[in-house]
């Protein structure tokens, strides 16, 4: 696991003045006009987050083909200190994303760059100063924890990832310096041979800021023999592919090794571990245990508050409709389904029914019950096998309802539930594309049947009736002249 370091820290202390006209007090008065003022407070926070996984996360390898194109990279950088460093990569960024943007002179561009550089490095660096002391250190890294023979779990000295957002910058930025000897940059830090710099916009959506990008590149970094490979590449070519190769390989190893943590094993721990010593109905304790205290809020909410009644009243309106419509539309496909044992009338009772019943053993007044197109499938599925056996529909039609809920009460019992957590979204696409599959077919032979029942038979019918009709004409022909004959 890596590990990102967020930290903002100021540094406090205690000094005092030995005579008001001093110099020493008149710089301290320009601290303190500025609010650089001492004792001050440090607010330090460390979070582990996991690395990237290229083999399933498509953002992943999204930022590493498009920002190794656009990576800057600075191989045998000299650096007496972070803050130099860090100096020379912005300016590096800065300069490439204003000569493919910018018009402007040359004075101006130096101006702007140097504008740019410091913003970026007040947003990159904790500072803190009193007299002529200064602290500084960066405001947020991400770092990797590493095993060591005879010193076990330390956290990585010869790499370390820092980022920030700004306000002027319109596009995401990667650099990377590899620098020419090992740079001691503090705690923690000493012997760096790489820093990866990241700068994104301030109004990144979450997938795309700073620490997710960081995050990207710093799960590559992370590995110490791949450093010692970077370390011999001659060219910016051939450190972008080495970038890129490894990232590919670590999304087949990341593949395999899911493939191997899902087996029966595993997966029978991971889905019935609990917690406690019962062994059925472990779900429904912790449901009870944890809706209980606020089932009573749940119906009295809707009365508290000026303004509650009619958010309700609105939000009942607005149900009750979108309840109804499924319910008409699905309750007259089930009349005409099951030959009119299944009408609108009844499908709008039983969910009436089974809302309330809901509402009130699940607490939760305004839960939303509708009549959803499986549900009608399956009813004329049922209704087409009672009438080829010759059983009563509706009581073939209750054992059915019975028997499903004898399976919900076994799944409830024994927290079945967990299994979904290894369902993924395929499984639901492929349920989808069946009930689509199904009601297509049957569109397209209700469509047939009218279109056979409304157009060719009463064509055939229409010519019908014209051929006998005149048939009908010359017999009478025939008559009328067989009868003058005679005359």
């Amino acid at each position: 696991m890596a590990t990102v370091s967020m930290v903002l820290q100021l540094l406090g202390g205690d000094f005092t003045a030995a005579s008001p006209a001093s110099a020493g007090l008149q710089r301290m008065t320009s601290r303190l006009s500025n609010n650089e003022s001492l004792p001050c407070l440090v607010v330090s926070r460390l979070e582990k987050i996991p690395l990237k996984d290229f083999s399933s996360e498509v953002r992943a390898n999204l930022d590493i083909e498009r920002f190794l194109k656009e990576a800057t990279l600075l191989l045998d950088l000299e650096g007496a200190n972070i803050e130099c460093i860090v100096e020379k990569m912005l300016q590096s960024i800065f300069r490439a994303d204003q000569e493919s943007h910018s018009s402007r002179d040359e004075a101006d561009c130096s101006n702007w760059l140097d504008a740019k550089v410091q913003e970026a490095k007040k947003t990159l660096f904790l500072q803190a100063s009193w007299l002529d002391y200064t602290y500084q250190r960066l405001a947020k890294t991400i770092k990797s924890i590493s095993i060591i023979d005879n010193e076990g779990l330390i956290t990585d000295n010869s790499w370390l990832c820092t980022m920030c957002s700004l306000n002027g910058v319109h596009k995401r930025h990667v650099a990377i310096a590899r620098l020419a000897s090992p740079v001691n940059l503090g705690r923690s830090s000493e012997g760096v041979y790489f820093v990866l710099l990241v700068v994104t916009p301030t109004k990144e959506k979450g997938t795309k800021s700073d620490i997710e990008l960081g995050r990207t590149f710093a799960t590559i970094l992370a590995d110490s023999d791949f450093r010692q490979r970077l370390l011999l590449a001659e060219t910016e070519a051939e450190f972008k592919e080495m970038l890129q190769g490894h990232a590919q390989d670590l999304g087949e190893e990341q593949k395999i090794y899911r493939r191997k943590s899902l087996r029966t094993k595993d997966f029978m721990s991971q889905a019935f571990s609990y917690d406690s010593t019962w062994l059925l109905c472990n779900g429904i304790r912790a449901d009870f245990k944890r809706r209980l205290p606020h089932y009573p809020s749940d119906f009295m909410d809707g009365l508290r508050g000026n303004a509650t009644p009619r958010k309700v009243m609105s939000t009942i309106t607005f149900l009750y409709f979108a309840c109804l419509m499924p319910s008409i539309a699905f309750g007259v496909l089930n009349d005409n389904q099951t030959g009119g044992m299944i009408t609108v009338q009844r499908v709008i009772l039983s969910q009436s029914i089974a809302g309330i019943a809901f509402a009130l053993l699940g607490g939760q007044p305004l839960i939303v019950m509708l009549t959803t197109a499986p549900l009608a499938l399956y009813t004329r599925i049922i209704y087409d096998l009672s009438k080829e056996h010759k059983l009563d529909f509706f009581a073939f039609f209750g054992w059915v309802g019975l028997f499903n809920a004898f399976l919900l009460l076994l799944y409830s019992m024994f927290d079945l539930s967990k299994l979904m957590r290894w369902s993924t979204r395929s499984t639901e696409e492929i349920f989808a594309l069946f009930i689509s599959v199904a009601f297509t077919v049957d569109a397209f032979k209700s469509v047939y049947s009218n279109f056979k029942k409304f157009y060719c038979e009463s064509a055939t019918t229409g010519a019908g009736s014209v051929s006998n009709s005149t048939v009908d004409d010359a017999l009478a022909q025939r008559q009328l002249q067989c009868l003058r004959v005679t005359t």
